[in-house]
């Protein structure tokens, strides 16, 4: 009973196949020999009695013997063959248990890569924000500080007797650093998901 079990619960595949073979040949091989010697060891058996008790004997080895020779070999079968179908469930439900781990794991394993997926895909969106915003700001500072240093130079050249033109110039100056100054805010604005008029103009 315990190599049965054995064989079953902690063997190969083919171990524990012919495990199960083995207690279903023997129980047959049991039976078989069961049924050729019953008649022969029976009459051995009756030298040993009296003969009164012979008959009787007889008589109810005729009525009970073939069910008696039946039956244990069937049970001796039966007392190895419970053991190895405990240990072929045991085997199953480990196997089932390792493989609802590896499900797990693997579901595990999946999540884990989608969450990294996500994150890579929300880090690349941040950084081409981040660039775009930085082309904006470029563009924007980049045109208005152009303008400004041109009427900055241009400021130079104006003769000294002429305020007029000294003050429209400085004017212009101004002009162009504030709509500078507000389409930054704009830009920052926007990027910052916002709406244009949540920001009052300085």
């Amino acid at each position: 009973a315990i190599v049965a079990f054995t064989t079953a619960r902690y063997g190969s595949p083919l171990v524990a196949t012919l495990g199960g073979l083995s207690i279903l040949v023997a129980g047959l091989g049991a039976l078989a020999l069961a049924v050729v010697l019953r008649r022969s060891v029976f009459i051995d058996a009756l030298t040993l009695v009296p003969a009164d008790w012979s008959r009787t004997l007889v008589a109810l080895q005729d009525r009970i013997g073939p069910a008696v020779f039946l039956v244990v070999p069937g049970l001796g079968a039966a007392l190895l063959a419970v053991p190895w179908l405990v240990g072929l469930v045991l085997r199953f439900r480990d196997r089932a248990t390792v493989s609802e781990a590896g499900l797990e794991q693997a579901e595990e394993t999946a999540a884990r890569a989608q969450r990294e997926s996500e994150q890579a895909h929300e880090i690349a969106r941040l950084r081409d924000e981040q660039a775009r915003l930085a082309r904006d700001v470029h563009d924007v500072v980049g045109h208005s500080l152009a303008v400004i240093l041109a009427q900055a130079e241009s400021a130079q050249y104006l003769p000294d007797d002429d305020p007029d033109r000294l003050k429209a110039t400085m004017a212009t100056i101004a002009t162009s650093a504030r709509s500078s100054l507000q389409d930054v805010r704009h830009v920052l604005t926007v990027a910052a998901g916002e709406q244009p008029g949540d920001v009052a103009p300085r």
